[in-house]
């Protein structure tokens, strides 16, 4: 039982040290408990919110998803943009939409990367790379924020 508290103090520690350097840079940090938060980005006309999970981080990746920005729950598959890296089907323990990246929980739970763990990338990782890579491809038009309704509008 000690080590489980041990390992819990630490994932939080170290989902704490993500996330102050998502405040450092640009980003806005809305804890709902030590291991959910709703991360916000004001980046040209959007506002962009995201749910990261962090329980268990870093033995295990965060998981990563856009947010509603009413809720801070994770958005309805039918509002999620289009394009890379968003894909359909998630997997068994993920279904619907997800990001499919290196870094993202869904993505190393998904039957096509099970090949490809976490653990081989987690000394490189940061939240806020996993991040800043998803805003410049939907600042550049990557990714279509046509279905989203105009949910992350700045103007909301």
């Amino acid at each position: 039982m000690e080590l489980i508290k041990m390992h819990k103090s630490l994932s939080v520690e170290y989902f704490g040290i993500q996330l102050a350097d998502l405040e450092r840079n640009g980003y806005v940090v809305d804890k709902k408990s030590d291991e959910v938060v709703v991360v916000t980005r004001q980046e040209g006309q959007y506002l962009l919110d995201f749910r990261v999970q962090g329980d268990q981080f870093d033995l295990e990746p965060p998981l990563i998803e856009f947010a509603d920005p009413n809720t801070g729950e994770r958005l309805a598959d039918h509002l999620w943009p289009q394009g890379q890296p968003i894909i359909n089907g998630g997997n068994s323990i993920f279904p619907g939409k997800m990001l499919c990246r290196t870094g993202n929980r869904a993505y190393h739970t998904h039957q096509s990367h099970l090949i490809d763990p976490f653990s081989k990338h987690r000394n490189g990782f940061t939240l806020r790379r996993f991040l800043d890579v998803l805003v410049e491809r939907i600042t550049s038009g990557q990714i279509n924020m046509m279905p989203t309704g105009g949910i992350y509008n700045a103007t909301r």
